[in-house]
């Protein structure tokens, strides 16, 4: 299975963007900024973002971030709290963890410059990895769908999370 989204030409993009599942438009990703937060200056650390399709909107709400500890996301399907997300330390590779309140888990590590594996419920799954560098820039991830219980647009959500907390994304 292959989830494609458009990738921002820059990191700080309201724009909204495609989410496209196995080649099928499956909804839309928004990144917001919340003009309450005093760590506007940088959008690496400032990232809130809206997944929509026909039936569900999934929210990744960011919670608090710091230097030392990284990034926490709330996470709501339809508004609705479903769980937790964390960046952890930002001294260590650049990893977001996943917990749903129905404890599954989901984690995406980097590896190198450009690829990145995602695990889930502890079984690696996929990979993940941007393309395109000034036109038709795109993440795509690549999910064997055998241990796959998440919705695959709250995957496509999380990912886009990973790479808009990343330096290189």
């Amino acid at each position: 299975m292959e989830i494609i989204t458009d990738r921002p030409l820059f990191g700080a993009t309201t724009k909204q963007l495609l989410i496209k599942i196995d080649d099928q438009k499956q909804g839309s990703i928004l990144r917001y900024f919340d003009s309450n937060r005093s760590d506007r200056r940088n959008p690496v650390y400032h990232v809130n973002v809206v997944v929509q399709s026909e039936s569900n909107e999934y929210e990744m709400i960011q919670t608090a971030f710091s230097m030392k500890e990284g990034h926490r996301w709330d996470v709501k399907r339809n508004g609705e709290l479903i769980g937790r997300a964390e960046t952890g330390y930002l001294t260590k590779k650049h990893c977001i963890y996943y917990q749903s309140l129905s404890n599954e888990e989901l984690k995406i590590e980097a590896n190198t410059f450009s690829s990145s594996e995602i695990e889930i419920n502890q079984n690696k799954v996929g990979e993940t990895k941007p393309k395109g560098q000034f036109v038709n820039r795109t993440y795509h991830t690549y999910l064997n769908e055998e241990h796959i219980g998440m919705d695959m647009l709250l995957i496509a959500g999380l990912i886009h999370v990973f790479w808009l907390s990343h330096q290189r994304g």
